[in-house]
């Protein structure tokens, strides 16, 4: 799941049906509609506001009118109009790791919108949103800094993967001595984040 704090402007096709429907998949959630997700960290700031249900009607609210903008046609009666708007703050850092990590992604699927968004100096938010300093939230899953604990990085591309014995993550560590004798650290890490995504 991933609820975007930038404006969806800078979502492709691709990412503005997945936000929607993400989005709508939170609502549920914290509609107390569905058992899954309920423990999900990009939950947690919608679940610290005085009326969490209101918060992301409002939040869905703005995504359709970007979808709107670009003549999608999201159903609007699956927002509850009866919100009264509110502000949830966000840190300046965690909008430029979006951001990086939308681009990232752009940059595989959708190089025409990454060229023109890539150059963009001042990242804009919803108007849920409030901008204050600080670093990444804590609500966030840094993948790249949580993978780099578990290995060590070779001396070549072809010695063996050396698997840090101080790790206390003894299943990530059975996985990597599995794939040592013939993938690189770099293989391997690819191959454990998609594991951990599923």
């Amino acid at each position: 799941m991933r609820i975007w704090s930038i404006h969806p402007k800078y979502l492709d096709t691709r990412g503005l049906i997945a936000v929607w429907r993400e989005a709508l998949l939170a609502k549920n959630v914290l509609d107390n509609k569905t058992k899954g997700y309920k423990n999900h960290p990009q939950l947690d700031r919608f679940k610290a506001t005085e009326k969490p249900a209101e918060a992301i009607n409002q939040y869905l609210s703005e995504i359709y009118m970007e979808a709107k903008s670009r003549n999608f046609n999201f159903d609007q009666n699956k927002i509850d109009r009866e919100f009264k708007p509110s502000k949830i703050t966000v840190t300046n850092e965690q909008i430029k790791y979006e951001f990086n990590h939308l681009l990232k992604k752009l940059q595989v699927r959708n190089t025409s919108k990454y060229n023109q968004i890539k150059n963009t100096k001042k990242i804009e938010t919803l108007n849920i949103f409030q901008v204050i300093e600080g670093k990444i939230e804590k609500w966030e899953v840094v993948s790249d800094k949580i993978f780099d604990r578990f290995l060590i990085i070779p001396v070549t591309s072809e010695a063996p993967v050396r698997v840090n014995k101080q790790t206390r993550h003894p299943f990530w560590r059975e996985i990597c001595f599995f794939f040592a004798n013939f993938m690189t650290k770099q293989t391997i890490c690819k191959r454990l984040k998609e594991t951990h995504r599923r």
